[in-house]
């Protein structure tokens, strides 16, 4: 195992880890099948530029998950949001994937933790250039060091896990106040309105496992958080707190 993968108790003690893959496991499953064209210049999971591009997502979800586990929910093939966990200062990062666990798992085991192409890039170099220009905002300062010790390949690994699982069965294994939660691009073609009361209870879950200064970031996705306080900062982005 490499030294940015550890075992999910590691990161959460007291989760309840009965019947859940192992990552020796997980190294073992399937690939999942390529349904997608990666030779495509944007070949990360599409949001999560959007972060870059739009400084006051980045700015609000890097103050929100600073000293966080960072709870990625269907987190797909790619490793950007990992990214963003370290630029954020998160204390660990857990990718939550059904279906692409074992693809996670091989990028991680190659240390493709710096993996990048020109197109993210030059959006993140543009942004490090914005945040420069913000003067007296402490978050801005601290967001713009870590992005540029990031492009520099300067900036920590933080300690990550995989979860091969169903991300309401993984949200039932977490103790109540103990982590933040991403949610990007889960909307209604990937949960459609049949499956309502599956994603309510998604829902619930999240405000229950939402730690008391943590948030749940809702980006492109379908998820509202009626027991927590909604942040709504535009139609694509969402952020649900305690307070």
């Amino acid at each position: 195992m490499n030294q940015v993968l550890i075992p999910l108790k590691e990161i959460i003690p007291t989760a309840n880890l009965e019947g859940l893959k192992t990552l020796e496991e997980i190294s073992k499953m399937d690939k999942s099948p390529n349904r997608y064209d990666w030779t495509s210049p944007w070949n990360w999971k599409p949001a999560t530029p959007q972060f870059f591009t739009y400084s006051d997502y980045f700015l609000d979800a890097g103050q929100s998950f600073q000293g966080q586990i960072v709870v990625d929910l269907g987190c797909g093939l790619s490793l950007s949001n990992y990214q963003l966990a370290r630029i954020f200062e998160a204390t660990a990062y857990v990718g939550v994937d059904k279906y692409n666990a074992r693809d996670l798992f091989d990028k991680f085991q190659n240390q493709i933790v710096h993996e990048q192409n020109q197109a993210l890039r030059d959006v993140e170099f543009n942004l490090s250039a914005r945040l420069g220009k913000l003067d007296g905002d402490e978050n801005a300062k601290r967001l713009g060091r870590n992005l540029e010790a990031f492009l520099e390949g300067n900036l920590p690994n933080i300690p990550a896990t995989i979860v091969a699982e169903d991300m309401l069965d993984f949200l039932k294994r977490l103790p109540d106040g103990s982590v933040s939660i991403l949610t990007g691009r889960i909307d209604k073609c990937l949960i459609t309105d049949s499956d309502d009361d599956y994603a309510h209870e998604i829902e619930s879950e999240i405000a229950r496992a939402i730690h008391p200064n943590g948030s749940h970031v809702s980006y492109y996705s379908r998820f509202e958080d009626p027991q927590l306080v909604s942040h709504k900062m535009d139609d694509d982005y969402t952020r649900f707190a305690k307070q």
